[in-house]
């Protein structure tokens, strides 16, 4: 299924840092039609081998398990990059770029005018993997005020998401400084849990409230203040964390991208989350340096109980 994915990033064929945005959206819209095409007739969208995966891997993980998903990449993981790799993968779980619920608050308010209803389609539409028998796109939303995030999660049940998911791990001056959103909710695990009950009780319970964060900020990286954290969070009915395996270093003493490879990864931390939680029914996801398939593979094997991996500029 993954090297499906990685067919397609091949496909695009232009460096990432290279050309416009119109550039990059022509080679994103020639990769959807070749993708396209070749599905049509039937002809392989990589011809090269991959090491058959370990029957371990699925063992003792629900068949709607998210077992390998896409990271939700602000400027990457669009509607349309996603509408491709659904003709890739109907598996794969995709998550939306970042969506600001202020500014869908905002565009709500524009909308009860007349004005503006093109916006909410741009940011919510999706493909819902309906192939595969259920939605498999989540819905990523950042904030820090519960009536906004719970506005932007009602609206979503318009459009065939699987789940919302708060970002709690994005360490950006302008999300988690300013914004005070982002990675910087990590140190008010109790705030946290106040918005996901909020976003919960929009939505009803007809999909899930999941988070993704870090595995610390700053200088509160202790394992106890992680388990703190997950400990609060679900107490307000989260069953599902995807975990950065890098602790965030915030105020702009790193950058974005420099956040993503100078902390230490540490891998094993979520391992040991899996472990802890293993009987209480809350699921972790795996995320950070994981860039190919046997690297997944030997995470999925080493726990049983791993939800799953996601991978993102790696894909």
């Amino acid at each position: 299924m993954s090297l499906l994915l990685v067919s397609a990033a091949l496909l695009l064929g232009a460096p990432r840092s290279a050309g416009s945005t119109t550039m990059r959206t022509f080679h994103v819209q020639r990769a959807a039609r070749v993708v396209t095409q070749r599905a049509r007739r039937s002809m392989p969208l990589c011809t090269a081998t991959a090491p058959a995966p370990s029957p371990s891997v699925g063992a003792g993980r629900a068949a709607d398990a998210e077992l390998f998903s896409v990271a939700p990449m602000m400027d990457y993981t669009d509607r349309h990059f996603r509408h491709m790799m659904r003709l890739v993968s109907r598996r794969a779980v995709l998550y939306s770029e970042m969506v600001v619920a202020n500014a869908v608050h905002h565009t709500l308010g524009q909308m009860q005018t007349g004005s503006n209803e093109p916006m909410i389609d741009r940011w919510y539409a999706c493909s819902d993997g309906h192939d595969f028998g259920a939605p498999r796109d989540v819905l990523q939303l950042g904030g820090s005020e519960a009536f906004t995030l719970a506005s932007a999660s009602r609206s979503a049940l318009a459009f065939p998401y699987s789940a919302i998911n708060l970002n709690c791990g994005c360490p950006s001056e302008r999300v988690a400084g300013a914004g005070a959103f982002g990675a910087s909710l990590m140190r008010n695990p109790e705030h946290v849990a106040s918005l996901c009950a909020a976003m919960g009780e929009a939505v009803g319970g007809k999909i899930p409230i999941t988070v993704k964060c870090r595995i610390g900020v700053d200088d509160d990286d202790s394992y106890e203040q992680l388990r703190n954290f997950v400990d609060v969070v679900s107490g307000a009915g989260v069953s599902h964390f995807i975990v950065h395996a890098r602790k965030a270093i915030l105020n702009m003493k790193l950058t974005p991208a420099e956040n993503r490879v100078v902390p230490p990864l540490r891998h094993d931390i979520v391992h040991a989350l899996v472990a802890d939680y293993e009987s209480q029914g809350i699921r972790f996801t795996l995320n950070g340096g994981i860039g190919s398939l046997p690297d997944a593979e030997k995470h999925l094997t080493a726990s049983p109980r791993l939800e799953g991996i996601m991978i993102g500029r790696d894909v």
